[in-house]
């Protein structure tokens, strides 16, 4: 369950998009961390009062809670900006990313309100 096994399949699952502002995200996230896959991800299209103190500090101080630009790409120890996965006010999940467009299929029958025994 180390980086060096998961990355490979992170790669495949998702993709980091432009925030809804359009504002430069080159210091809150690192493109190259993620592949691309179906499920979108990207930052606030907002900032928060207070991100930029947080962050400021983290990259003062250092240590345990240090600057960390992009939690995906495989140290998520640190203090860093949180990614989404709402585009434009939708959100996207595993069940719109894969279900959804496969639930057309002649071979998959979803069942709901019921208990797996085997």
């Amino acid at each position: 369950w180390g980086w060096s096994n998961m990355e490979k399949y992170w790669r495949r699952t998702s993709t980091l998009v432009r925030p809804t502002d359009d504002h430069d995200t080159s210091c809150q996230a690192d493109p190259d961390a993620h592949g691309y896959g179906p499920v979108q991800v990207n930052l606030a299209g907002f900032k928060n009062e207070l991100e930029d103190h947080v962050v400021s500090t983290a990259k003062l101080l250092g240590g345990r809670f240090a600057y960390n630009r992009d939690i995906n790409a495989g140290n998520t120890l640190g203090v860093g900006t949180i990614l989404y996965i709402l585009i434009s006010t939708r959100l996207t999940h595993t069940a719109t990313a894969y279900l959804q467009p496969a639930m057309d299929r002649s071979n998959l029958d979803v069942v709901i309100s019921t208990r797996v025994t085997r």
